[in-house]
């Protein structure tokens, strides 16, 4: 006889938290596509005419650089809104600094002559040097593995290094293709 979804659900979830696996966060479930789609329902028409076009700028100007929709990127009071997509690079999940920053109340400074970006919040400083790998958190220097860069006029940086870096948690929904910030 076979096993009951509900049952096999129950006991395949109660495994995965046992081994430290599962962590579904806020989207859970159904929940998940409602959030995407409420994150989507943020932009106008205009809005998203406007993000498609630069998405296809993108996808013709820059190798081994693929462009996601706004939905990819979640967070629980759906307090920001991307006017550059967020973009795909080496494996990473690059966001415009400026929108993720000033979304959980860090200010962002941009030095043109030296193209750095200073992130701070409370007493946290975060510089990061567009085109190389070196950044520096409260003055310890280190290397991120994707250096950031410049998509239509706006920083582009590493999603974990900044939100890791401004104290929130990232899950990554890889069945949905969906990030959620926590935090």
């Amino acid at each position: 006889m076979p096993i009951k979804k509900p049952i096999a659900l129950f006991f395949m979830t109660i495994t995965l938290f046992f081994n430290g696996i599962w962590n579904p966060g806020f989207c859970d479930g159904d929940n998940l596509f409602e959030r995407s789609k409420q994150a989507k329902d943020l932009y106008s028409a205009e809005e998203m005419s406007l993000l498609k076009e630069k998405a296809e700028m993108i996808t013709a100007n820059y190798e081994n650089v693929f462009p996601l929709g706004v939905e990819c990127i979640l967070n629980e009071s759906m307090n920001f809104k991307f006017d550059t997509p967020p973009v795909i690079k080496d494996g990473r999940t690059m966001v415009p600094v400026r929108t993720i920053a000033e979304a959980f109340e860090a200010s962002v400074l941009w030095d043109p002559v030296e193209r750095k970006v200073t992130v701070k919040k409370d007493k946290k400083e975060i510089l990061i040097w567009v085109g190389g790998k070196r950044v520096s958190v409260n003055g310890r220097t280190s290397e991120i593995d994707v250096p950031a860069l410049i998509l239509n006029g706006r920083t582009m940086v590493p999603l974990r290094f900044i939100t890791e870096n401004l104290g929130l948690t990232i899950l990554y929904h890889e069945n949905y293709g969906i990030v959620e910030i926590i935090g």
